[in-house]
């Protein structure tokens, strides 16, 4: 490894020339803090996994990524559990940091969005279709009625014809017998 190397590896572990947040260049607190809730700063550590994810608008699997690496987190015993707790103060520089143009939460809202759109676009589809069916169905059947009804007009006209035929054929079979 030569020494321009060692040199560009060693500045991108080294926070002080990163663009860090303030609250992870701090050194007076490890990144993971193990907390046994006697300490005097442990009334700083007071918000819980749960409200850091909706402050953070992160989902929990990114919560545990970050926790230790990017974002401080204390370990405190809650019931028989260690429990992840952090500093409001670590919480906005983090976020402030991330400054995301997309955020999770956003692209979440606008998937929502897009789905309740289609959804909506799906109903007015079938409502449409069903009533232009229906009209079609309505309007073919009118017609087959029309029809229906010259046919058998047409068929009741060469059966009276038939028999006007016939009975006068009748008359004149009788008249000669």
């Amino acid at each position: 490894m030569t020494e321009t190397s060692r040199d560009s590896t060693s500045s991108v572990s080294d926070p002080s020339t990163v663009c860090l947040p303030e609250s992870q260049t701090d050194t007076s607190l490890p990144m993971v803090v193990n907390l046994r809730g006697d300490e005097d700063f442990v009334e700083d550590f007071a918000v819980d996994a749960q409200e850091a994810m909706s402050y953070l608008g992160i989902k929990r699997s990114r919560l545990t990524q970050i926790s230790g690496r990017e974002l401080r987190v204390g370990r405190i015993r809650k019931d028989r559990y260690l429990r992840p707790v952090y500093r409001q103060k670590d919480l906005e520089d983090y976020r402030r940091w991330t400054r995301s143009t997309a955020s999770h939460q956003s692209s979440s809202l606008v998937l929502e969005q897009a789905i309740h759109k289609l959804d909506q676009q799906c109903q007015e589809f079938e409502r449409v279709t069903k009533d232009n069916l229906q009209d079609s169905l309505e309007d073919l059947l009118l017609v087959y009625q029309k029809e229906l009804g010259l046919q058998i007009e047409r068929v009741s006209q060469r059966l009276q014809s038939g028999l006007q035929s016939h009975g006068s054929s009748l008359r004149k079979t009788s008249q000669h017998t």
